[in-house]
């Protein structure tokens, strides 16, 4: 999966979220990365409207030879509905590479050329992943855009409680890889590098002006958090030891029963003899 010490403490945590995703899904006897990949897309996907290849564990059908994965793969400045942009992409006589973003960036995979900004970062299928990993399974179909979160997720637990711009491109480069042929992860997929477009959907967001920034910003926290401002951090209170729970044999109690045994010691040695006690933290 897509990490870069490079990335800093907050990719850190969303690579930490992403290993989870194996223990919070019901995947039954799937087995292989293949398999797991292919649960996911298939989550992701719109039913309704997405002609995605069938889950059995193979990504051969993945990439430009499947529609719905090839429109999302296709880099803005081609028509995928150009037989011709079709072919190329498939005998790969037309470039693709991080130089440009593929349609999976943009809403409804439409790209404006007349208005870069237009539909930028709100393909819905970036948001259900999204949703996969930093929230749960089950809210992918929620919408939570108008309601704020009841249940803390996996990001609020580890702290992320609202998005960024670094979290939103690691969301955007894992769905790159999801809906290629790749069936283990590699930062490169022919000419197009996972970690050059990482900085360049990083740069689109922070270069923006206030307006572009806070919008996208609102936006993702709405659909993810139910509220524009984020969440507010989970609190895990640490419960008070009570005099019966001490006596449990426990590591910890353990270590508490020494710890209190030796300040004890100490204390009586200080009291028995202080003209030594006063000697040695003088020395």
């Amino acid at each position: 999966m897509l990490y870069y010490s490079g990335y800093g403490r907050l990719t850190s945590r969303v690579y930490a979220l992403w290993r989870t995703i194996k223990l919070a899904l019901d995947y039954g006897a799937l087995v292989t990365m293949e398999n797991y990949i292919c649960y996911i897309v298939s989550k992701i996907g719109n039913p309704d409207t997405d002609k995605l290849p069938d889950t059995s564990g193979s990504k051969n059908n993945y990439g430009f030879r499947n529609d719905t994965t090839g429109r999302m793969l296709c880099p803005c400045i081609y028509n995928w509905d150009d037989p011709s942009v079709r072919q190329g992409l498939l005998d790969c006589s037309l470039p693709v590479n991080s130089e440009n973003h593929p349609l999976l960036a943009y809403k409804d995979c439409k790209y404006n050329e007349q208005d870069e900004e237009e539909g930028l970062f709100r393909n819905d299928a970036v948001i259900r992943l999204a949703k996969l990993i930093f929230t749960s399974p089950s809210s992918i179909n929620e919408d939570t855009s108008s309601k704020a979160a009841t249940r803390k997720g996996n990001a609020q637990l580890a702290g992320l409680t609202s998005m960024t711009p670094r979290s939103i491109a690691y969301i955007h480069c894992q769905l790159r890889h999801l809906m290629s042929q790749r069936g283990s992860y590699t930062s490169q997929d022919g000419k197009f590098n996972l970690y050059e477009y990482y900085w360049m959907v990083v740069d689109a967001i922070e270069t923006g002006d206030d307006d572009f920034k806070k919008g996208l910003m609102d936006y993702w926290n709405s659909e993810l958090f139910g509220s524009a401002q984020g969440l507010a951090p989970a609190v895990v209170s640490r419960q008070p030891i009570e005099e019966g729970v001490k006596a449990k044999k426990n590591s910890a109690n353990r270590l508490l029963a020494q710890r209190e045994a030796k300040a004890a010691k100490k204390a009586a040695a200080a009291a028995a003899d202080p003209a030594a006690t006063a000697g040695s933290t003088s020395g």
